[in-house]
């Protein structure tokens, strides 16, 4: 598609499980990141369950592939059934009852970002919730079984996990006489991977942490993000990457 469009370079951008795919591209195919800038940012990463202390996500990833099949049934059910009456108590995800939730409130020290865009995103974000379950929601399914490494093809490529990944990264990275500049947002709260600075997120620091030469790497706790809504434009994570990507 970037040959198509005649775009050379990217940098990447990626949240929850698009992790998966940002991590493999950058395993695969590193030669569609800036030459002399190469930037990465990584919102709320998704992390195996075994390497969290999740444990209903633990549970869930010991159900076969052909239960973990019907996960798109079961979240329409709660985002167009359940989630008005009992809203976000079931935890499969905050966005599936964001049109019953009060707006969170902003963190005081973004208060200055509360523009005219930030209230437009608070205004429409439960109607964009509620037209994606007004539509077909069959690749969730797909996506539950890719996350939780179920079926023949697990996704996961010919790596596995972050931690063998990041070390061929960094092998490619030392070879070219390369660096590459990491940005790791984690949510204050987050009901998939947990909380910013519990054991998921300091097992997926651990991961890049070996390799300080060739990665400049920076992982930050956004306050009052939950896993969903980590790029909403209060916490400020969205504008952050934009100005490095300026300043890199």
């Amino acid at each position: 598609m970037l040959q198509h469009l005649g775009i050379p370079y990217v940098s990447v951008a990626c949240h929850s499980g698009g992790t998966v795919s940002a991590v493999d591209i950058l395993v695969h195919h590193p030669e569609i990141l800036h030459p002399e800038r190469p930037y990465v940012a990584i919102a709320a990463p998704w992390i195996l369950p075994k390497h969290t202390s999740s444990t209903a996500l633990a549970i869930a990833q010991s159900l076969p592939a052909s239960v973990l099949n019907h996960t798109d049934k079961a979240a329409r059910l709660i985002n167009n059934h359940i989630g008005p009456l009992v809203g976000a108590s079931f935890g499969i995800s905050y966005g599936l009852a964001a049109k019953v939730l009060p707006a969170q409130t902003t963190a005081p020290a973004l208060e200055a970002t509360a523009r005219e865009g930030t209230r437009f995103e608070e205004r429409i974000w439960p109607l964009v919730i509620e037209r994606i379950y007004a539509e077909g929601v069959r690749g969730l399914s797909s996506d539950a079984i890719l996350f939780m490494q179920k079926g023949r093809t697990t996704g996961w490529s010919d790596w596995g996990d972050y931690d063998t990944a990041v070390r061929r990264i960094a092998e490619n990275l030392r070879a070219a006489g390369k660096r590459l500049t990491v940005d790791v947002f984690y949510a204050e709260k987050d009901r998939l991977i947990g909380d910013g600075g519990s054991e998921g997120p300091r097992w997926l620091d651990q991961c890049w942490a070996p390799y300080g030469d060739v990665f400049d790497y920076r992982s930050t706790t956004v306050q009052g993000a939950d896993h969903d809504a980590i790029w909403k434009l209060k916490w400020g994570a969205a504008q952050a990457i934009f100005q490095r990507v300026g300043v890199e």
